[in-house]
């Protein structure tokens, strides 16, 4: 059962995950915040999951906050690692 406040790793699809921070969820999906897309990791899934997300070796996309990710039958994980904030937006000059 999906805990709100917790972290999770879904598995939602066969070429993308995400990790993020539940705030709202249902039997059918979950609302995250703080949350990334993971495409790839150049260490395999075992180092992925024993070190967490690494720059320079983990493909990923930042989400909005608020994202909604259909959860159905999917694999779900507690995620015990830092989720890598987004870069900061830089100001026009």
């Amino acid at each position: 059962m999906i805990e709100i406040g917790k972290s999770y790793y879904f598995i939602a699809h066969a070429y993308h995950h995400y990790v993020g921070e539940v705030i709202d969820a249902s039997p059918r999906w979950a609302k995250v915040n703080n949350c990334v897309k993971i495409m790839s990791d150049s260490r395999g899934w075992e180092a992925f999951f024993r070190e967490g997300i690494q720059p320079g070796a983990t493909n990923l996309q930042h989400c909005p906050d608020g994202t909604l990710i259909p959860i159905g039958n999917m694999p779900i994980h507690p995620w015990h690692h830092p989720i890598p904030k987004p870069p900061p937006k830089k100001r026009a000059n």
